[in-house]
């Protein structure tokens, strides 16, 4: 590339990613990434963008609609790449008239997240992109219920060279902790689970316990001679009782057992555990503890903190790099 050739570059790509509005769709890939190990970004030429004249098309893209080969941890290694996403039956009809009577029995059913609501699928059908590779080119092909809407094989235009010239799977995935064997990972959530669960049983377990002893409860003789209405109206500044015995004999109070403070040590020691393994220290937040005032000391301690949050933004990094390099790619 030469100079002008690359200012070029540096000038257009930031263009085409503001207008993709790609900060926003950064910061919802970080959500799913921190989340669920994995994040997905979708790099298209999009035909339709403005006006017509047609654009790069980067959007998230949810790793749930996703399906590779089982077994490659690349998917630009895997042989088919399926893309699928639910459309309302209405929209597929007004924009696939030849789907018309193809809608009416799902052929596929994708998979689905497990919401509070009530979420309606019925009046949706499934539309699949096939993505796959033959001799050294990628082609693309889109069906919906067992109907072929376009192949690229079938096009003129693209049978010999392929759909994309950089001979590549339009998505770039963004791992947390990588897991062998898949292009997948695990996020927060699962490295923490453990330790999260017994933090909130112990201190479940704990305010519980809390609860007893600041509410008394009696043990109440059923011969007793005291006005238990009036024992339990706090209001009353007088309790009547019959008879000429000890009141205290026919009602009295339970002893609820007090925790020891080794408990409380436990609880403690799990949540700096959950510190420990997250990265998340407080010197991470700007507080120091054990007298440690000294500027450069808090900066040394706030570096050393960071590795873990500087590899995964490195990881990150990485993938933003391909994002450029296919957006490049698809500008040639």
């Amino acid at each position: 590339r030469d100079k002008n050739g690359a200012r070029m570059l540096t000038q257009v790509l930031p263009v085409i990613l503001e207008e993709n509005r790609f900060e926003s769709t950064y910061s919802d890939c970080w959500y799913d990434k921190l989340k669920s190990g994995s994040a997905c970004y979708g790099v298209f030429w999009n035909k339709n963008l403005d006006h017509g004249a047609g654009n790069i098309d980067v959007r998230r893209v949810d790793m749930l609609n996703l399906f590779w080969e089982p077994g490659v941890t690349d998917i630009q290694k895997s042989k088919n790449l399926f893309h699928v996403e639910l459309w309302d039956n209405d929209a597929l009809r007004h924009q696939y008239p030849v789907l018309a009577d193809s809608l009416s029995t799902p052929a596929f059913e994708s998979v689905r997240y497990l919401y509070d609501d009530a979420v309606d699928t019925s009046d949706k059908s499934a539309l699949i992109d096939w993505y796959y590779k033959k001799n050294g080119a990628v082609h693309f092909a889109k069906f919906c219920n067992g109907v072929l809407l376009y192949a690229s094989e079938n096009d003129s235009e693209y049978a010999e060279r392929g759909f994309y010239d950089h001979g590549k799977y339009p998505f770039v995935i963004d791992v947390m902790y990588p897991i062998q064997g898949s292009p997948c990972g695990f996020g927060l959530i699962d490295a923490m689970r453990g330790t999260q669960s017994q933090i909130d049983s112990l201190g479940s377990a704990i305010m519980d316990n809390a609860k007893m002893a600041a509410k008394r409860r009696y043990f109440v003789r059923t011969d007793g001679a005291v006005n238990e209405e009036e024992f339990a109206d706090w209001s009353k500044s007088f309790v009547h009782y019959s008879g000429s015995g000890d009141p205290s004999s026919s009602i009295f109070p339970i002893n609820n057992p007090v925790l020891s403070q080794v408990y409380v040590s436990i609880l403690n020691n799990k949540i700096d555990e959950l510190k420990e393994t997250s990265g998340n220290r407080d010197s991470s937040q700007g507080s120091t503890s054990g007298g440690v005032t000294a500027a450069s000391a808090i900066e040394a301690l706030q570096e050393a903190g960071n590795k873990t949050s500087r590899d995964m933004i490195g990881a990150s990094y990485r993938c933003y790099e391909e994002i450029c390099a296919i957006a490049i790619e698809l500008i040639r």
